[in-house]
């Protein structure tokens, strides 16, 4: 979206036959600037956020303490250098629904659309489980929030 330098009327121009013209122009630019300025305060923002584990143990990482906004968390992506392991993704004490993320040394990436809203104050944590030597788990999450609250 370009935004650009808003005119004001000369008021030399307001007194003219074709000042009402100029005028309504310009009144119609700050309306379609308002809108649009509207639009993007409106929209989501998507961030990522993540924790890699040097060597894991079948217990829980936090990832997102007391969040300050509520966020969606839309997908997990979760990697080894060495081993394997289950991680599921809660936001407080609910998994997000979906599948939980089997980690290797292959990248895995699942995406959530249940049970994957947090509220402000939130704790966002990675529990692993079944861990067989896993090392280097790199756990991301990626979350839309609103860009204003």
């Amino acid at each position: 979206m370009a935004i650009r330098k808003l005119q004001v009327p000369s008021s030399s121009t307001i007194g003219t036959p074709e000042g009402s013209d100029v005028v309504l122009s310009f009144y119609n630019d700050i309306d379609k600037f308002a809108s649009q300025t509207r639009e993007l305060l409106e929209g989501d923002f998507t961030e990522t956020a993540g924790i890699v584990i040097e060597e894991a143990d079948d217990k829980d990482y936090p990832i997102l303490r007391n969040i300050p906004f509520p966020i969606e968390i839309t997908s997990v992506a979760t990697k080894s250098s060495a081993g394997t392991c289950t991680v599921t993704v809660k936001i407080g004490s609910t998994a997000l629904g979906g599948t939980a993320n089997s980690v290797s040394s292959t990248e895995q990436i699942q995406t959530h659309t249940s049970s994957n809203t947090g509220v402000v104050g939130d704790d966002v944590k990675a529990t692993i489980s079944s861990n067989s030597s896993a090392e280097m788990v790199e756990i991301f999450i990626t979350y839309q929030r609103l860009l204003f609250v």
